[in-house]
């Protein structure tokens, strides 16, 4: 459990100038909070139960990974729902999986983000995301693009909940212009597909070995 009577309260950049000197000073149960600017960095939990967050919300907070070729954000060290991701525009990612965000073996909670202009070499061009239980709600995938699966996302052997969000203008160059989901069990509700493309299966939606449940 996270005592949150110890938890500290980290400003980025009053405290850190960059998101990731924040992230490592940080202890579990730590709340991150950043202030609106352009932030070319990645950044990697690294396993910690953080809550990182922005104080202007998305539109003004931009995490941007343009000329670093790799995923903006990564979370691949076991984090659970107490790593948090919210206000935030992940954008200029360039990675093979998950060019705005690389999840394995994890399950953060991430929302009121929004992925545009990202890219992945193989899947997930919005977010790459394998063995897990994570949830989104309230995001925005435009604009991404993945050169074979999941031209915003691609769910590899997980139960991705994702919730109340937008899909607009992504495109996959083989299955799913929106999403790609392989061997998963997802559950989606109150999403909203526009505008999505892919040069094979599901302009939308492809699934693989999967069972997706759809609210509205």
């Amino acid at each position: 459990n996270i005592n949150q009577s110890l938890a500290t309260i980290i400003e980025v950049p009053a405290d850190y100038p960059t998101i990731q000197l924040a992230i490592d000073a940080a202890v579990d149960g730590d709340e991150i909070i950043v202030a609106p600017d352009t932030y070319n960095e990645a950044i990697n939990f690294n396993g910690k139960k953080v809550d990182l967050h922005s104080s202007g919300g998305q539109l003004v907070t931009i995490i941007d990974g343009s000329g670093l070729n790799t995923s903006v954000v990564t979370v691949t060290s076991g984090e659970g729902p107490h790593s948090m991701l919210t206000g935030f525009t992940i954008t200029g990612g360039n990675a093979l999986s998950g060019g705005g965000m690389n999840v394995e073996n994890s399950s953060p909670l991430v929302t009121s983000c929004t992925f545009i202009e990202n890219y992945a070499d193989w899947g997930g061009g919005g977010i790459y995301y394998q063995d897990g239980a994570m949830m989104v709600q309230d995001c925005i995938f435009t604009r991404t693009s993945a050169k074979y699966f999941g031209g915003a996302v691609q769910d590899v052997r997980s139960n991705l909940l994702m919730l109340d969000s937008i899909f607009t203008e992504n495109i996959a160059g083989m299955h799913g212009g929106a999403i790609a989901y392989i061997q998963s069990g997802p559950l989606m509700a109150n999403c909203e597909f526009t505008n999505n493309s892919c040069d094979m299966n599901g302009g939308a939606i492809y699934g693989e070995e999967s069972s997706l449940s759809v609210i509205e």
